[in-house]
């Protein structure tokens, strides 16, 4: 296939695997699977392996990162001020987004498996969709969460701006809901009439979904994806709020 793109989100235990043909904006195949080693992406990307895609995006997961105004040289110093100590086997990398800089730190074994089965790389930090996601409604602050297994994550924009962003580990169901309402008493957010977009793996059947939905009455997973992602799809995606991170890269 002439101009493919490979995007691929990578987290602690789960991996998605995107097929984009960029001459049309289309997105041919998406999936995902839950992993315990790299052999195992390994092996579910064979089948690509001999793609000559045109870039490949590798979008990284991780709870070491740091939303900065400006651009800095000392990304370093300043996860150690937060605590956060820089290995020797690790690299800082960096993206702008939405005129901020996002700084967050990688394995170099991750670096060097991707870089040896692929070229052409772009690094993005694993939580970019969900903050690009945009808001359709003009003038108005956009709430948006995303949960997979112990991650929850939440940004909050206006228009281009961004007026939060976080991520928190989660263990039980009552823990998104403390810390989306901690964010709401933070920002001073309205729980019934704050419009709360959904991302990440749930469904309104989840235990978790319903438990929000009795504090935040204007929650609701996104669906509208399919129709205002710059992207083609086939007619069979039902399941586009899982894939956020890489829709929107």
């Amino acid at each position: 296939m002439d101009n493919a793109v490979l995007q691929i989100y990578l987290s602690e235990h789960v991996c998605i695997v995107a097929i984009v043909d960029a001459s049309i904006n289309k997105l041919v195949e998406i999936k995902y699977f839950f992993y315990t080693t790299m052999g195992e992406i390994s092996a579910a990307l064979s089948s690509v392996l001999m793609v000559d895609f045109k870039q490949v995006k590798v979008c990284f997961q991780t709870e070491q990162f740091v939303l900065l105004p400006n651009e800095t040289a000392n990304a370093k110093y300043i996860f150690s001020q937060l605590g956060i100590d820089v290995a020797n086997d690790a690299s800082i990398l960096s993206n702008e987004i939405s005129n901020k800089h996002i700084y967050y730190i990688v394995p170099n074994d991750i670096i060097a498996f991707f870089d040896n089965r692929f070229k052409a790389i772009q690094w993005l930090y694993g939580q970019t969709g969900l903050i690009n996601r945009k808001n359709q409604s003009i003038n108005k602050k956009i709430v948006n969460i995303y949960i997979e297994q112990s991650i929850l994550g939440i940004a909050i924009k206006e228009q281009s701006d961004i007026l939060f962003f976080n991520l928190y580990n989660i263990i039980e169901k009552e823990d998104v809901l403390y810390y989306i309402q901690l964010v709401f008493k933070q920002l001073a957010l309205d729980n019934e009439t704050q419009v709360i977009n959904v991302y990440g793996f749930i469904e309104e059947q989840s235990p978790i979904y319903t438990l929000l939905y009795d504090y935040f009455r204007q929650i609701e997973i996104d669906r509208t994806i399919k129709r205002t992602a710059n992207l083609l799809f086939n007619d069979d995606e039902q399941t586009l709020n899982y894939f956020v991170n890489l829709l929107f890269v």
